[in-house]
């Protein structure tokens, strides 16, 4: 029975010695984390990188509102034709209703 109770004993305190490890390998990890933040070239380096981005994302912005100006004036533009072509149209019909009423008078 004793020597069962000192492998157990054994074996448990190989599982603290792991849990103690890992433990210390997290909080080396957690420590690394806290660390990179405070480096002043990697705060540059991370800002300089979001700087680049957003400068991309605004000339992204700025190139898809061209698109979308410019489509809205085609649109604008192919309206307006259409909206000249139906006021004639309307135009030659009253002109010709006026006629054709004139005759069958």
């Amino acid at each position: 029975m004793l020597s069962v109770h000192s492998t157990a004993t054994n074996t448990n305190s190989g599982n603290v010695d792991q849990s103690n490890a890992i433990d210390s390998q997290l909080q080396a990890a957690v420590a690394g984390k806290r660390r990179r933040g405070r480096n002043p070239v990697d705060k540059e380096y991370r800002r300089l990188k979001r700087l680049l981005r957003n400068r991309v994302s605004a000339q992204q912005a700025r190139e898809r509102k061209k698109v979308y100006v410019n489509d809205l004036e085609s649109r604008a533009k192919d309206l307006e034709d259409k909206n000249s072509n139906l006021e004639e149209r309307i135009s030659t019909l009253m002109n010709e209703n006026t006629m054709l009423r004139k005759v069958t008078d």
